[in-house]
């Protein structure tokens, strides 16, 4: 397999912020092929405490 370069990363947005993909963020911050742009979430309670522990990313 062959790896293809990448002149910048990915946007990514997630939608739904359960246990799923919560536990897939480490992978894809430490990704050099992805960038987190977006999440968002029907809880406000959830989405606040994502906010609150990954900033910079933009919260719908």
């Amino acid at each position: 397999m062959t790896m293809v370069e990448c002149s910048s990363p990915l946007g990514l947005g997630i939608v739904g912020l359960g246990g799923a993909a919560v536990n897939m963020l480490p992978s894809f911050q430490r990704s050099p092929y992805f960038q987190l742009v977006a999440a968002a979430d029907s809880d406000a309670t959830t989405l606040g405490r994502f906010r609150q522990n990954v900033p910079g990313v933009e919260n719908l």
